[in-house]
This record gives C-alpha cells, sequence and structure tokens, in this order.
C-alpha cells in the first residue's frame, strides 16, 4: 500500500493556502480550539451560541460557551453542550432551557431561534459541571449565574469557585421531589392574582433571571417565574 504521506517525484511543490486559513487555526490555537482543555470539576462559563445541526444520530441541539475565570487556565477551549432532540432525550433540553430562565411549556422550533438570538446577544454566564464518563468529556449547566455577566469576566476580572457558598451547592441537588404540595399551592395562589406588568415587575424587584418572550403568556410566565431558584413567594409585594 502506498504511503499517502510520502512526497511525490515532482519534489516539494508549493501549495497555495489562504491566509484566512492560517488566520482563523491561530485564533483556534490560542482560544484553546474546539477541544474543552478542562479537568472535571465546576466551571463558569460563558455562553455563545446555539444552533441546530444535523448529525449521524439525529438532529441534535448544539449550545456552546467558552470557560471563563480563576480555574480555566489560558486555553480552556470550548465547552459544548449536545441534546438529542428524540421522544427520548428532548427532556434533557427542555431542563436546562429552564434552568437558563426560558419557558418551557411554549417551546417549539420558532421559539428555539428566538432562544439562541437571545443566547447571542445576552451572553449568559452559567455554572458549568465537567464529567468523564465511559472515556468521554461531557458538559452539563448546573445553573444561570445571576449574580455575573460576560462584561464580569472581559477584563481578567475573574471569578473562583470559591465564592459559591454551601447554600448555593444545596441548591443545585435539590430536586422536584424534595418540593412540597403545600408549598407549589401557596406559589400557585400569590401569582394567579398578578397581572403581566406586575409580574414584570416581580422578576425586576427580586432580580429573577427570568427572560420575558412575546410568545410567553401570562400562565406560562408565572411557570417561568415559579421554575427560578431565586424566587420567594414569601417576599411578593402588594401591588
Amino acid at each position: 500500500m502506498p504511503n499517502p504521506n510520502k512526497p511525490s517525484k515532482g519534489g516539494n511543490t508549493r501549495i497555495a493556502i489562504p491566509k484566512s486559513v492560517f488566520e482563523t487555526g491561530r485564533k483556534k490555537y490560542k482560544e484553546g480550539g474546539d477541544d474543552l482543555n478542562l479537568e472535571p470539576g465546576n466551571y463558569f462559563c460563558v455562553l455563545k451560541s446555539g444552533k441546530v445541526l444535523n448529525t449521524n444520530n439525529g438532529p441534535k441541539v448544539l449550545l456552546e460557551g467558552k470557560p471563563v475565570g480563576d480555574d480555566v487556565g489560558q486555553n480552556p477551549g470550548t465547552a459544548k453542550m449536545w441534546y438529542g432532540l428524540g421522544e427520548d432525550q428532548i427532556h434533557f433540553l427542555f431542563r436546562d432551557l429552564a434552568k437558563l430562565g426560558y419557558d418551557v411549556d411554549a417551546l417549539d422550533q420558532d421559539m428555539l431561534e428566538e432562544i439562541f438570538a437571545d443566547i447571542a446577544q445576552n451572553a449568559p454566564v452559567v455554572k458549568i459541571k465537567v464529567v468523564e464518563r465511559n472515556g468521554y468529556t461531557n458538559v452539563n449547566i448546573l445553573a444561570l449565574a445571576d449574580d455575573y455577566s460576560a462584561e464580569d469576566f472581559s477584563d481578567g476580572d475573574t471569578a473562583s469557585q470559591e465564592e459559591e457558598t454551601e447554600e448555593e451547592e444545596t441548591e443545585e441537588e435539590e430536586t422536584e421531589e424534595e418540593e412540597t404540595e403545600e408549598e407549589e399551592t401557596e406559589e400557585e395562589d400569590v401569582l394567579a392574582a398578578l397581572d403581566r406588568d406586575q409580574l414584570k415587575s416581580l422578576i425586576k424587584r427580586q432580580g429573577l433571571g427570568v427572560k420575558v418572550l412575546k410568545s410567553m403568556d401570562d400562565d406560562a410566565l408565572r411557570v417561568a417565574i415559579r421554575a427560578d431558584k431565586k424566587y420567594n413567594p414569601n417576599n411578593v409585594p402588594t401591588f
């Protein structure tokens, strides 16, 4: 079998490679390339984009972001979160979009495009967990980092994982099973009396990470507010 790397008999040949190829390669190298160069653990990440791609395993949603903070090094690479769109997989996408403050009750193809545009414009900061399973590196979104924005990391100001309190870690480990029916009923009664303008005012007053989209009706907005971990039903002002 001929060696594919063996030079041809014609001797050395100058190959015309566009300058843009070198510039793109140099930029990716400095950014860490497309691979993720992080050890397993928790990090901050600035989400940059979202899109739907056709893969060998069917269409999938891809969210991409840049890991940031004191503990990611100079070339952390790119964090990629993949979500299958099959009936047995799409609930993982719903779960993480809810963590980002989006209304999953109204989720459809048109809303996905709206969410991708919102992510590209606002570059939200999230907490991620890097894990290794069966030789593969996976990235999971833990929560929206409401206290930070992309600007906090743009001038060398970084936040370390030491700033995460025990209370935040406890909230990340909470499951829906731990919520009581009494608490859910109380939340529903509080929000049911508020109209859309009052709900938007509540989001600002409590500093919630809920994104108010045009496609959301009042009931969907209430669902998104209840899903926000910072929402306090006991601190709803009287309008």
